[in-house]
């Protein structure tokens, strides 16, 4: 609660040497800081805003020490000596959290590029203003991390935050709602994660409550925030049209999977924090296999487990990955179109070249098509040895197959280096998985 500047200066109990108190807190953050014991409440002033914010994840422990319901934290210029004088600035404390965020996900970044952008645009306005926002996708493509940021940033920005997810939102109807109704209007913020699980059990306990929150956030100019497997549209069999006109009426953006660039970025951002001496090869490898960072972050955790034993290496990595996974890889011998599936998209996003614009018939292809089918069949013309399967797969005409590799090895030459490296890479490991089959 602020308060103002006289109401700061009115008697209070000052701990400026709490050494005992520190210990007892475990926040050696709270070493070089003053604190002040009001009659309702607890303000910290520290010399920093950077330690003020990291001391707000101790508030809880800090008010239930000193058996107080408010604290502020309050900034101090350092070059300052009489406490008891210095004009100070109030910093309020976030906003109150109804739920519980993972930390993980705060910590990690959260990494953009064209299959998530549009969502952490929306995402980063949603914040500041207000309205309905529903992003979907599949498993592992980002969706839960997006959520967790923003109620932490909405939480920074001093907002009150309500984050759920579905199987949780269900149990909150049940044991809270239906009691106290209005108890949910004081959040600014609303989260939902996992929409979908409301649409297999206790569907008509639910439905009303919903709207109701629904329509109060909407008129209340608040926010209310959900993610789901499907889109709003495709969940119409599930939910009352009421329900669906409000959220495709809101911002609704589809999470792709990562493309290759995030995953690498990703991979180069675990292996660094973590300290793990990963190969190109490894990453290459880890980056090719897996379609989404749900798994590359589970491979990652193998990968720094193999390191800390000094027996990370190529060969040991696709053998434990392929007992734990039973080998739902892309790189398999039996499924040679998906490693060429890999290949084309690190291409066409090398080009430039939409997914969609890269769809339709192969017949008569696009120019700039044909220049990466080219490109394929030159690196894929060791790889695959049976030239009638590399063909059909490609829909290259036996008449034209010298063409095909002459005009390949032309333009593989005038790739950069970066990515004939990514494309030895994945070579490299589909010949290892191969070997290892």
């Amino acid at each position: 609660m602020q308060r103002k500047n006289e109401e700061i200066q009115s008697e209070y109990t000052i701990i400026d040497n709490p050494d005992k108190l520190f210990e007892v807190l475990n926040s050696p953050l709270l070493y070089g800081s003053v604190i002040k014991v009001f009659k309702e409440s607890i303000v910290i002033v520290t010399q920093s805003s950077v330690q003020a914010d990291l001391l707000k994840e101790h508030s809880q422990r800090i008010k239930d020490y000193f058996n107080k319901p408010g604290l502020d934290f309050l900034i101090k210029d350092p070059t300052e000596n009489n406490e008891r004088n210095t004009p100070i600035k109030i910093i309020k404390s976030k906003g109150e959290l109804n739920g519980y965020i993972i930390q993980d996900y705060i910590d990690t970044p959260y990494i953009t590029g064209t299959s998530n952008e549009l969502a952490y645009a929306m995402k980063n306005r949603i914040i500041k203003n207000s309205g309905v926002m529903y992003c979907f996708g599949e498993t592992g493509t980002g969706k839960t991390h997006l959520l967790h940021q923003m109620a932490h940033e909405a939480l920074l920005d001093k907002q009150n935050v309500f984050m759920r997810n579905g199987n949780d939102f269900v149990e909150y109807i049940k044991s809270e709602y239906y009691n106290n109704p209005k108890e949910i209007s004081k959040y600014d913020i609303i989260i939902i994660d996992d929409f979908q699980y409301l649409n297999k059990k206790e569907l008509s306990f639910v439905h009303d409550p919903l709207f109701e929150i629904l329509n109060q956030q909407i008129n209340m100019n608040k926010k209310m925030v959900f993610s789901s497997d499907n889109s709003p549209y495709l969940s119409s069999t599930y939910y009352h049209d009421r329900i669906i006109s409000r959220l495709m009426s809101g911002y609704v953006c589809m999470i792709d999977l990562p493309d290759s660039k995030m995953k690498k970025q990703y991979v180069d951002y675990y292996t660094e924090k973590n300290n793990i001496n990963a190969s190109d090869e490894i990453k290459g490898f880890v980056i090719g296999m897996a379609k989404n960072l749900r798994v590359i972050k589970a491979i990652l955790g193998y990968c720094q487990v193999l390191y800390e034993q000094k027996q990370l290496n190529i060969d040991k990595l696709i053998e434990i990955t392929q007992k734990i996974y039973g080998n739902p890889l892309k790189i398999k011998k039996n499924k040679e179109e998906e490693f060429i599936h890999q290949i084309f998209t690190l291409l066409r996003e090398y080009y430039g070249i939409s997914e969609e614009d890269s769809h339709g018939t192969r017949t008569r292809k696009p120019r700039i098509i044909a220049l990466l089918d080219s490109v394929l069949y030159h690196v894929m013309k060791d790889v695959i040895k049976d030239k009638k399967a590399l063909r059909k797969l490609l829909n290259i005409q036996i008449n034209a197959e010298m063409y095909y590799r002459k005009k390949g090895q032309e333009a593989y030459e005038k790739i950069n280096d970066s990515v004939k490296k990514q494309i030895a890479d994945i070579v490299s490991a589909y010949h290892r998985q191969i070997n290892n089959s």
